[in-house]
């Protein structure tokens, strides 16, 4: 059976209540509210390992204080464009030093690459605001930016056009 926040909420009100040895621990509810992400999220990261709970008592998960640390550095990653696969290669023992320096170049290349493709989307939408022409598919600066985008994006199609023999080919899609 699904369980909700209603759930967790008394589950935290009982933990509350029973103090005792156990209470600098946070209940995956708890954890949840702190780090802003639903209680599915810290499911899901553990079952892919980036989390785990200090202990486990009648089938309810309890976390130290630095599972707080652990997901917002997971939110970090993400926020900065890792996926939670790329997350786990960073964090596994497995990875030298060298393996996160290269994974970590791998995503400011892929970032590099993001803010090309939004400098060419900003000063297409800024000519777009400033432009005379009456509608944007009319405006010659426009569908040339767009034509250089294309070409960005399917190398192929400047290389067919600059090419006799490829004349009328249609080119392989990548």
């Amino acid at each position: 059976m699904p369980r909700d926040d209603t759930t967790e909420a008394a589950e935290d009100r009982e933990d509350a209540e029973d103090g005792g040895d156990d209470a600098p621990l946070l209940t995956i509810g708890e954890l949840a509210r702190r780090a802003g992400v639903a209680t599915s999220a810290l499911r899901y990261y553990e079952d892919l390992g980036l989390l785990r709970p200090a202990q486990r008592r009648s089938g309810r998960r309890y976390y130290d204080a630095a599972a707080l640390d652990v997901v917002g550095g997971i939110l970090l990653l993400q926020d900065v464009g890792f996926t939670l696969a790329e997350i786990g290669r960073l964090w596994t023992d497995d990875l030298d030093r060298a393996g996160q320096d290269a994974l970590l170049a791998r995503k400011l290349d892929e970032l590099a690459r993001q803010a090309e493709r939004i400098a060419v989307a900003r000063a297409a939408l800024d000519h777009a605001l400033d432009c005379p022409a009456p509608r944007l598919t009319e405006c010659r600066s426009f569908r040339s930016i767009a034509r250089e985008r294309l070409g960005n994006r399917f190398p192929w199609t400047t290389e067919a056009a600059a090419s006799p023999e490829t004349a009328g080919t249609a080119a392989p899609r990548r």
